[in-house]
């Protein structure tokens, strides 16, 4: 019995530690801080991550932009991904199925699916809010991602 309240102390004292780590985190990201930085898979401002100070070890959101007639990297990663269309139109291609959308629709990426996004809008980037699975795969060790073309014109 001394085996299962130790057991049950040292979890009670990982939840007060968790509940402190949050205390003491941040919790609003104000829009103005937003830096948008372009790599290989397109312009992206990070948004809740736990590098600016977030508690968060197991999602992380990021807002993508993708200007008329350009087209996001083409990428595949082991974690999950929703994504809500937050300006613009166009369409997602997921392992060579073709998906249209526009302001208002939500996607999900599964995990190790081929993907890209498109603009096909003739006025207006496309923006979209991005939440992942990517503090949780990094924290177990497992994080997987693999870029097979950069972000360009269509």
């Amino acid at each position: 019995m001394a085996k299962l309240a130790d057991t049950q102390q040292g979890i009670a004292r990982m939840a007060q530690e968790v509940e402190e780590h949050w205390k003491n985190a941040r919790l609003v990201m104000k829009s103005e801080e937003l830096k948008f930085e372009t790599n290989a898979t397109g312009t992206t401002a990070q948004v809740i991550n736990p590098k600016f100070g977030f508690a968060n070890k197991q999602i992380s959101s990021f807002i993508r932009e993708i200007p008329v007639g350009w087209k996001s990297g083409k990428h595949k990663h082991n974690m999950e991904a929703i994504i809500m269309i937050i300006q613009g139109t166009g369409y997602t291609v997921v392992d060579g199925t073709k998906y249209q959308w526009k302001k208002g629709d939500v996607i999900t990426i599964p995990p190790m699916a081929v993907h890209q996004h498109f603009n096909t809008g003739k006025t207006e980037a496309v923006r979209f809010f991005a939440v992942t699975t990517i503090p949780l795969m990094v924290n177990i060790g497992s994080f997987v991602a693999e870029q097979m073309e950069n972000a360009a014109k269509i």
